[in-house]
């Protein structure tokens, strides 16, 4: 998922992206969503995860990555 990748969709609450084979995610790709409540990334292939830049995001509370092959977390 790249930089912005959901524009100026400002009224998301819920991204449900399981099953898709993803394996990358900028660390902006959810930026400026301050309606997101839901992230579920699930069955994927991520394995190296940077720390999502959610700041403008008021309540995130839920982060589904069940079932990926994460063995790196970095913090920017």
């Amino acid at each position: 998922l790249q930089a912005n990748q959901f524009g100026n969709m400002n009224n998301l609450e819920n991204i449900y992206l399981g099953i898709n084979r993803i394996r990358h995610i900028s660390p902006f790709a959810f930026k400026n969503l301050r309606k997101l409540y839901c992230i579920d990334l699930r069955d994927n292939q991520i394995s190296d995860l940077d720390f999502f830049d959610l700041k403008d995001s008021s309540d995130i509370f839920v982060l589904n990555l069940r079932n990926n092959k994460i063995q790196v977390i970095r913090r920017n």
